[in-house]
C-alpha cells in the first residue's frame, strides 16, 4: 500500500509540475498574460482540459503500476512463505551456485524443472541467473512447464555467493483467466444481448448486442443495476420465482418486460446463470436476452384466430346438426311415409290379384320395401335422434348406447352418477356427438366386444367417459403428423372442447385398452376460452 500511495503521490506531483511547465510555456512563447494568470487566475479553457487529461493519464498510469507491483508483491510474498518449508514445499525450491549448478532442489523442482543437485540448469535458466548476477535484483516470470503454468522467482544472494529459485503453480489461475477470455470474446461476439454483473447485481459488462437492444452507449450501463432495463415492477411473484430458481438451480429462464433508453417497451425473453467460486460463492451472474416481441404479437394473433376458428367449427357442427334434423324429419315425414303407404298398398293389391302367378313377386317387392322402411329409419335416427332434443342429453347417450350396442355387437355397460342438469343445444350436440364418435372408434378399431360409458354430474360440470379393454395405442401417435385421417376425430373433440373451455384427458397403451374423459363446465363465463 505504501507503494502504491508513493506512486499516486509522485504522478500528482508530476501532473502539477506539468501544470506549471505548461503556464510558463504559455507565458514565454504564446500568450501577453501575466504568469500568475496563466498559472491559475486566467487559464484558457482548453489549456485547463489539456492539463487535466495529462494529470488524469498520470493518475491512472500509477494506479495500474500500482497494481500490477501489488499483485507481484503478493505473489512474491506467497512464493516467500512457501520456501520456508523447501522440503515439504509441493512447489519448487532451488538454491543455484553462479556458475549455475543446482546446489539443492526439493522434490517438486525435480519433477517440474529436472533438476539435479551437482548439476547445471537447463540451458534456457542460465541467461536469467546471469541477469540477476549482473544486476544483483531479482527477475520474476511466468511460464508454462508442460500442462503446468508457473510463476518463477530467481533472487540473489550475495554474501552467501548463491541464488535462490521459488517458484508456485498458477495453473488454475491462469486457466480461469483464459478461460473467463474466452468467455468475454464468446459473449461480445454474440448475436444474443447479453450482460454480466457482480455479485450484488450490479452491471460490470455489457456486449454490442446489448448496448444496441436497449439503445445504450458503450459503457453507459456499467455500474447500474438491472431495474434500470425493466417497464415497471416485476411482479413479486416473479422476482422470488427468479432468485429461488437462480439460488437453488443456479438458472432461470422466462419473459420479461423491459423498456429501451427512449422509453419503447418490449418482451424480451432472457435466460440468467449464476457462476460461482471454487468455495461455491456466486461470483457472478449472466444473463442473455432477445427481443420476442414480433413473436408475442404472432403467437396473439394466432391465439386469436384458433379462438375464431373453434366457435367457427362449433358453429359449423350446430349448423350441420340442425341440417341433420331437418334431413330426418324430411326422410321420416315424406319418404318414410310414403314408403309405408306404398306397403300398405301394395298389400292390398295382392288381395285383390287374382293371378296366382303375381304373389311371390308381390311379396318381394314388399320385401324390398320394408328393408327401405327399416333402413329409412335407422338413417332418422342417425341424422337426428328425437331423444337427443326431446329427452335430454343423458337419455340421448343411453339411448344411444343401445343402438350402437345393437349394431356393432358391443356389449356397453351405461353408468351415471348424480342428478342431470341442463345443458345448451350447442353443448348437448357435441357430447352426444363426441360419445358416438368414441363408440364408433372402438368399433372400428379396439378389436373387443366390451365397453362402459359413464356419465358423472358433479359442481356445475359434465365428466364423461368411455372406456373399452381393447388393444389400445400409442397416445404420442396423436401429436405426429402422418398424412393419414387417423386420430382425426380425437383431433376434433379436442378442438371443440378447448371452444367450450373444456378438458379432454386420453389414457392408452398398446394393448392395455383405452379411456377418453370429457370434462365441461356447464356454466362456463365465456365460450373460446383456453381449455386443455
Amino acid at each position: 500500500m505504501k507503494t502504491e500511495y508513493k506512486l499516486i503521490g509522485l504522478s500528482i506531483i508530476f501532473g502539477l509540475s506539468f501544470w506549471v511547465i505548461d503556464a510558463l510555456f504559455d507565458y514565454l512563447f504564446f500568450y501577453d498574460r501575466s504568469f500568475l494568470g496563466l498559472l491559475i487566475f486566467d487559464v484558457p479553457d482548453h489549456e485547463v482540459y489539456i492539463r487535466l487529461v495529462v494529470i488524469l493519464c498520470f493518475l491512472i498510469f500509477s494506479i495500474l503500476i500500482s497494481r500490477a507491483l501489488a499483485k507481484r508483491k503478493k505473489t512474491e510474498q506467497e512464493i516467500e512463505v512457501l520456501s520456508r518449508f523447501p522440503s515439504e514445499n509441493p512447489n519448487p525450491v532451488l538454491r543455484i551456485a553462479t556458475d549455475g549448478v543446482v546446489l539443492y532442489t526439493n522434490d517438486a523442482g525435480k519433477r517440474v524443472f529436472k533438476a539435479e543437485v551437482g548439476k547445471k540448469m537447463p540451458e534456457r535458466y542460465l541467461s536469467i541467473l546471469k541477469k540477476v548476477i549482473a544486476s544483483q535484483q531479482s527477475v520474476s516470470l511466468e511460464e508454462q512447464v508442460g500442462d503446468q503454468y508457473f510463476s518463477t522467482i530467481v533472487k540473489s544472494i550475495p554474501k552467501a555467493g548463491y541464488l535462490n529459485m521459488y517458484s508456485m503453480d498458477i495453473t488454475d489461475r491462469t486457466m480461469a483467466e483464459d478461460e473467463r477470455g474466452r468467455f468475454l470474446a464468446t459473449i461480445e461476439t454474440a448475436k444474443e444481448a447479453a450482460f454480466i454483473t457482480s455479485p450484488d447485481a450490479k452491471i460490470i459488462y455489457t456486449n454490442e448486442a446489448m448496448d444496441e437492444l436497449f439503445g445504450y452507449k458503450k459503457g453507459e450501463l456499467l455500474g447500474k443495476y438491472p431495474p434500470i432495463l425493466s417497464a415497471g415492477p416485476t411482479p413479486e411473484v416473479t422476482t422470488k420465482q427468479i432468485i429461488g430458481a437462480v439460488e437453488k438451480e443456479g438458472y432461470w429462464e422466462g419473459e420479461i418486460h423491459n423498456r429501451k433508453k427512449n422509453g419503447t417497451e418490449f418482451i424480451s425473453y432472457a435466460k440468467i446463470s449464476a457462476f460461482k467460486d471454487k468455495n461455491g460463492k456466486i461470483s457472478n451472474f449472466v444473463s442473455t436476452q432477445h427481443d420476442v416481441t414480433e413473436r408475442k404479437k404472432a403467437e396473439e394473433k394466432i391465439h386469436v384466430y384458433q379462438k375464431r376458428l373453434r366457435s367457427l367449427a362449433s358453429k359449423l357442427t350446430l349448423v350441420e346438426e340442425r341440417e341433420r334434423r331437418r334431413l330426418a324429419t324430411e326422410l321420416h315425414d315424406s319418404i318414410g311415409q310414403l314408403l309405408a303407404l306404398c306397403r300398405i298398398k301394395l298389400g292390398e293389391l295382392g288381395r285383390v290379384t287374382p293371378s296366382f302367378d303375381s304373389r311371390p313377386l308381390l311379396e318381394e317387392i314388399g320385401d324390398l320395401l320394408d328393408q327401405m322402411i327399416k333402413y329409412i329409419r335407422s338413417l332418422t335416427l342417425q341424422l337426428g335422434p328425437p331423444v337427443l332434443y326431446e329427452l335430454g342429453l343423458e337419455t340421448a347417450l343411453e339411448w344411444l348406447v343401445e343402438y350402437m350396442q345393437e349394431r356393432y355387437r358391443i356389449q356397453t355397460k351405461f353408468e351415471v352418477d348424480g342428478v342431470a342438469e341442463p345443458v345448451d343445444e350447442e353443448l348437448r350436440v357435441f357430447l352426444f356427438r363426441a360419445v358416438q364418435e368414441l363408440m364408433v372408434n372402438i368399433a372400428k378399431h379396439a378389436k373387443t366386444d366390451k365397453a362402459k360409458v359413464s356419465v358423472r354430474w358433479e359442481n356445475e360440470s359434465i365428466y364423461l367417459s368411455v372406456e373399452d379393454r381393447g388393444v389400445g395405442f400409442n397416445t404420442a401417435s396423436l401429436d405426429t403428423p402422418s398424412g393419414k385421417d387417423t386420430g382425426f376425430g380425437l383431433f376434433s373433440i379436442r378442438e371443440h372442447i378447448k371452444y367450450f373451455g373444456g378438458k379432454l384427458c386420453i389414457q392408452s397403451k398398446p394393448g392395455e385398452g383405452t379411456q377418453v374423459a370429457l370434462m365441461v363446465l356447464l356454466k362456463a363465463p365465456q365460450k373460446g376460452t383456453k381449455g386443455g
